[in-house]
């Protein structure tokens, strides 16, 4: 972790060898956990039980490698080598063998997609779902047009960065982010100001912002995004939840939290519950 802060407040450059020894390292990991995978579904098989079970890979979110610098790990950002991960269903009951989907679905969609296929029809299951089932996309019949993704404040970045680097203005990462990503473009909102508008079928690497070339996309794609913010329930918990527990327990955190505060970074909501002794240390 200090690693990827240095690198954010521009005190580290990793040389092109590290970087490749580091994306090995990540293949690696991948590797490993497709081999838990493959035991597991073996298992499964051996006995009996592979048929019967809903079985689904995926991912909470990728990693950044020096795509995007100064950009690292999975913070700050919304490129697709962050956002985009995969998802494996298996259920020969209900799922095709080997069918590839094209249309955009998001992790939010696997919920609703187990309540269709186990014939779930309980509307109280479903008022407050935001996903889609996907087995209707699986007939190229998708409901839903585009994905979206969120990056609030970033507090628990901003903890970090000053616990390491008391110095480094953290103002250039003041900033949330939302993102809507279609097959064809993806458009990320900045609250600073800032668009970024990607062709992804000729630019599937983001490296080309035409959010000024293409000014009625980047304004379609923006109120696109606000009928959809419209449309959704919003909750304000404050920045309590954000900052993180295990960061919580750091030698000179009140100091932080103070400095956080009287900048305007911070906003505790006095309602919250306090933070447990037994989750001090999770």
């Amino acid at each position: 972790m200090e690693e990827c802060i240095d690198i954010r407040v521009g005190r580290l450059d990793l040389a092109p060898r590290k970087w490749s020894i580091q994306k090995a390292l990540y293949d690696g990991c991948t590797a490993a956990v497709d081999d838990r995978i493959g035991r597991l579904r073996e298992y499964l098989e051996n006995k009996g039980l592979l048929d019967d079970t809903i079985f689904i890979v995926t991912s909470d979110h990728g990693d950044v490698q020096d795509e995007h610098p100064p950009h690292v790990e999975h913070h700050l950002c919304a490129y697709d080598e962050l956002i985009r991960v995969p998802l494996i269903m298996r259920y020969p009951k209900a799922l095709p063998k080997g069918r590839i989907v094209k249309w955009i679905t998001q992790t939010l969609d696997i919920f609703p997609t187990i309540l269709d296929i186990l014939n779930v029809k309980d509307e109280e299951y479903r008022r407050t779902i935001q996903g889609y089932s996907i087995l209707p996309a699986i007939d190229d019949e998708p409901r839903r047009g585009f994905a979206f993704t969120e990056y609030m404040k970033p507090l628990q970045q901003f903890f970090l960065m000053w616990s390491r680097h008391p110095d480094f203005d953290i103002r250039s990462y003041n900033y949330m982010l939302k993102a809507l990503r279609t097959l064809k473009y993806k458009y990320i909102w900045y609250s600073n100001g800032a668009d970024e508008l990607y062709d992804l079928e000729n630019d599937p690497a983001e490296k080309h912002n035409l959010s000024d070339d293409v000014p009625n996309v980047t304004e379609e794609m923006r109120e696109k995004m606000e009928r959809f913010l419209l449309s959704i329930e919003r909750v304000d918990y404050g920045d309590w939840l954000e900052i993180g527990r295990r960061i919580m327990r750091t030698p000179n955190s009140e100091e932080l939290f103070k400095r956080l505060k009287v900048w305007g970074f911070y906003r505790e909501i006095k309602t919250v519950p306090p933070l447990r002794e037994q989750d001090k240390y999770l």
